[in-house]
C-alpha cells in the first residue's frame, strides 16, 4: 500500500466516510479528587477526556471537591461525571447538599457536571435492605422514585434540580415524606389538588410527629393495611396507599377518585 500510496490516496479520499468522528478518552473508575493539582492537570487535559469522573462521597470533602472542578475548569475540563455515595455516614441533607453544589458549579463556571447518586450497599450482605444509621426505609424509597423519574442521573439544570429535590432543605424534607406516587406523578397530582391536601395535613404536624410518620410509613403498603394505624396519622394515611394507574374520576362535590392497589377504591375530598 506504500508502494502506491499516490494512487490510492485519491481513491480513499474519495469513499471515505467524511463524518466527523467524535475522539474521546473515558477513564471510567474516576479519578481522586483531592489529588487534582495544576501539574497533573495540565497533563490529563491534554488527553480528549469525555467526561472526567470524580466522586464526591463526603460533603467534608466540600472544599477539596469544588478546588479539585475549578482547577479542572481552568485547564478546559467542560464535562464532569460525578458518583455521590449515600446511605452510608451521610445524612439526607449532605446529598442535597452535595447535589445543590454540583448546580451551583454548573452555573458558576458554564460547564457540565452530571451527578448520580448511589445507594451504599455493604459488601458483606447478600441484600440491598441496609439502611443508614441517619436514613429511614421511606427516605430512601423516596430517593429511589425521584431517581426512577431522572433516570438515575441528576441533570445540570437548576430548574430541573429544585423541581425534583427541592428548592430548600424543607421542601427536600417534605418531598422525602411524601407518598412516592405523589412523587413519581408529581404534575398530576400536583393538578388534581391531591399533592396540595397531603401538605396541609403533613404541615399540620410536630416535628416529633413528622418523625414518627417517616417511621410508620416505612412499612410496605401490605404492611400499611393490616398495621393499627396511630390516631395521629389516621387523615394522612390514606395517601400512602394511593397507586396511580392512570385513571381518575371527577366525583359531582369536586373531590378525586383514586384506586389503591388492590383496586379498591380511596376518596380525598376537597375542603
Amino acid at each position: 500500500m506504500l508502494e502506491h500510496e499516490a494512487e490510492l490516496t485519491p481513491i480513499i479520499e474519495k469513499y471515505r466516510n467524511k463524518t466527523a468522528k467524535a475522539r474521546y478518552l473515558d477513564f471510567n473508575q474516576g479519578v481522586d479528587g483531592r489529588k487534582i493539582n495544576d501539574e497533573n492537570m495540565t497533563q490529563l487535559a491534554r488527553l480528549a477526556i469525555r467526561p472526567l469522573r470524580i466522586a464526591f462521597d463526603d460533603i467534608k470533602l466540600k472544599d477539596k471537591y469544588c478546588a479539585a472542578v475549578r482547577t479542572a475548569h481552568k485547564h478546559g475540563i467542560k464535562e464532569i461525571s460525578n458518583y455521590i455515595l449515600f446511605n452510608y455516614k451521610d445524612k439526607p441533607e449532605d446529598l442535597y447538599e452535595r447535589l445543590r453544589i454540583n448546580i451551583e458549579l454548573n452555573r458558576e463556571l458554564g460547564i457540565q457536571i452530571f451527578s448520580f447518586p448511589m445507594k451504599y450497599s455493604p459488601i458483606d450482605r447478600t441484600d440491598r435492605d441496609f439502611i443508614g444509621a441517619n436514613w429511614t426505609k421511606k427516605s430512601i424509597r423516596a430517593i429511589s422514585a425521584i431517581l426512577q423519574v431522572t433516570k438515575g442521573v441528576v441533570a445540570a439544570g437548576s430548574d430541573f434540580f429544585y423541581k425534583a429535590f427541592g428548592s430548600s432543605l424543607d421542601e427536600y424534607f417534605e418531598l422525602l415524606a411524601m407518598p412516592r406516587e405523589l412523587i413519581m406523578f408529581r404534575y398530576h397530582f400536583e393538578g388534581n389538588g391531591t399533592t396540595a391536601q397531603w401538605q396541609k395535613l403533613y404541615r399540620a404536624l410536630t416535628e416529633e410527629q413528622k418523625s414518627k410518620l417517616m417511621t410508620f410509613v416505612s412499612h410496605t403498603v401490605s404492611e400499611l393495611r393490616t398495621l393499627p394505624c396511630p390516631e395521629q396519622f389516621k387523615e394522612i394515611l390514606p395517601f400512602y396507599l394511593i397507586k396511580y394507574n392512570g385513571k381518575k374520576e371527577q366525583l359531582s362535590d369536586g373531590a378525586v377518585q383514586l384506586s389503591f392497589m388492590d383496586d379498591s377504591d380511596v376518596i380525598i375530598g376537597e375542603e
